[in-house]
């Protein structure tokens, strides 16, 4: 209509545009909206694979992996808490067992931070296995030389501990792992059994070689539990494959690298292994050659004290490697004064011109003379232990009784040894095995005792040092000093076993005839 069209040309006239679209500014306006908004996390399910391998990575699988990495995190403080604990109480354990069975370990911090540097050196070793072969190998724990740590351990401080440690081994492997519980325990078996067939084939460790053995056999030991394993779960047969070479190699690892890491670990520890013990029993040494040529009764009494000791301590399940070695070198001090002790005189008796004091004194002093000549030679400390305590604080009877005699006032300490007394079970044994041998030897000499006589004076020689106290820090039992007194029986009745009275006998040119036979030929003229 003609009023529409008016009003429409008057407004057009009479309004302007108050509005006018910005694109930069709706655009920031955008942004700053967007920004007020919350963010909305999505959900990843159970088992739900956030990206493939090879697959380029969105900003969305992005966002899920950082999301994943913060859920780790957080459980993180969970599992370090649960694990430090769990190893706390090992450590308690173990703590406990030494206190109560092993107290003198205590007083040997070296060999205790040899069993600590030996289980950080496994799991170190084992965390690069882990963090390297995972994805890579099914199991690759089985690469872990675990069984190192319970060999040295063996070697070096005892089986029992030794036993201790590969459970704290296998323990912690298993949570290193960072798999479900059937797999840990799965590890914790694997690592513990070979741990146990390393110590059980290390318990008569003679020769280096033996170290070698021990891996072989914990090789061995790891395929036929991976085999076992295996063939429970039903692992396809290329999984069981790897497994077992896996396990192979690991052990073939205890068997390479324990040879060469043990020295390293007997200089920490300062122990005195079966192989050093081994060397020192050459009787070609240079102490114990001159301990032959110098003082021959000394070293052929030391011979028999050997015997002695060594068949006691195999009864009662000391060390007799130890106890022989021992007694080999208890009385190198007496190369001093060789004549000065009645085994190696052969005439004029020393003493019949001194004192019962003065005799004393040079009796006793040939203990702390051969501590001196021990460490000379650099014998390990247990030697020169063994030296110091073979005498404990005894009392030098003949000499002492002697000065009673004279009338005069006699102090009993005067005639005793210095001591200590004997604190292991070895030196306890050398100590009746030498006082044994010598009261035979004054006894019998050369004749041929009875059973009953051998075994009455056995029985009054270590009864009279039990009844002195000599024994009392030397952890031996009653059961253990029956059992030597018995072995010390039998090895004397073999050292004087009968002998055959052979008649006398005429060498000819051409035949060997008795000498009474001889004569009568002579007397009837046949020559």
């Amino acid at each position: 209509s003609p009023y529409r069209k008016l009003v429409d040309e008057i407004v057009k006239n009479l309004l302007r545009p108050n509005l006018i679209y910005d694109p930069q500014l709706t655009a920031q306006r955008k942004e700053e909206a967007a920004a007020k908004v919350e963010t909305v996390y999505g959900t990843v399910r159970k088992g739900e694979r956030i990206v493939e391998k090879g697959e380029r990575i969105t900003k969305v699988e992005l966002e899920k992996l950082r999301t994943l990495a913060r859920e780790q995190r957080g459980v993180s403080v969970n599992l370090a808490l649960g694990v430090s604990l769990f190893v706390l109480g090992l450590l308690g354990v173990i703590a406990y067992y030494i206190y109560k069975f092993e107290p003198g370990i205590f007083d040997e911090y070296r060999k205790l931070l040899t069993i600590c540097l030996s289980v950080l050196l496994i799991m170190g070793i084992a965390r690069l296995i882990v963090i390297y072969g995972s994805g890579k190998l099914p199991m690759p724990e089985l690469l872990v030389p675990t069984a190192i740590a319970s060999a040295i351990t063996a070697v070096l401080v005892g089986p029992n501990l030794a036993m201790l440690v590969s459970v704290m081994v296998g323990a912690l492997l298993g949570i290193m792992s960072g798999k479900e519980l059937d797999v840990a325990v799965e590890v914790f078996v694997l690592s513990f059994i070979g741990g146990m067939v390393a110590i059980y084939a290390l318990s008569k460790l003679r020769h280096r070689r033996d170290l070698i053995m021990a891996g072989f056999y914990v090789s061995l030991s790891n395929i036929a539990l991976v085999f076992g394993i295996s063939m429970i779960r039903s692992d396809p047969l290329n999984a069981m494959a790897v497994n077992m070479l896996s396990g192979m190699a690991g052990g073939l690892a205890v068997a390479f690298l324990t040879p060469g890491l043990l020295p390293f670990f007997e200089y920490i520890a300062q122990a005195t292994t079966d192989i050093e013990l081994l060397e020192l029993s050459d009787l070609n040494r240079p102490i114990l050659i001159e301990l032959e040529n110098n003082a021959q009764g000394t070293y052929y009494h030391s011979i028999n004290v050997a015997r002695l000791a060594e068949a006691a301590a195999e009864r009662i399940g000391a060390n007799p490697l130890l106890a022989r070695v021992g007694a080999y070198y208890h009385d190198i001090g007496k190369l001093k004064h060789p004549l000065c002790f009645i085994e190696n005189q052969k005439g004029e008796n020393i003493h019949d011109r001194l004192g019962p004091e003065m005799s004393a004194r040079i009796i006793a002093n040939h203990v702390r003379d051969g501590v001196e000549m021990a460490k000379k030679e650099k014998l390990p400390k247990v030697i020169q232990q063994i030296i110091q305590q073979h005498h404990g604080t005894s009392l030098i009877q003949y000499f002492y009784h002697k000065a009673l005699e004279s009338g005069r006032p006699v102090n009993e300490e005067d005639f005793r040894y210095p001591g200590p007394k004997p604190q292991t079970k070895e030196a306890a044994i050398i100590m009746l095995a030498d006082a044994v041998e010598s009261a035979v030897r004054a006894s019998f000499g050369k004749g041929n005792p009875t059973y009953p006589e051998v075994r009455e004076l056995v029985n009054k020689v270590i009864s009279g040092r039990v009844e002195d106290g000599q024994l009392d820090e030397s952890n031996l039992t009653l059961k253990d000093i029956k059992v030597i007194a018995d072995t010390f029986v039998r090895v004397i009745m073999g050292m004087f076993h009968e002998r055959i009275e052979y008649p006398e006998m005429e060498v000819r040119s051409d035949e060997v005839i008795p000498l009474e036979k001889a004569r009568r030929r002579r007397r009837a003229g046949g020559g």
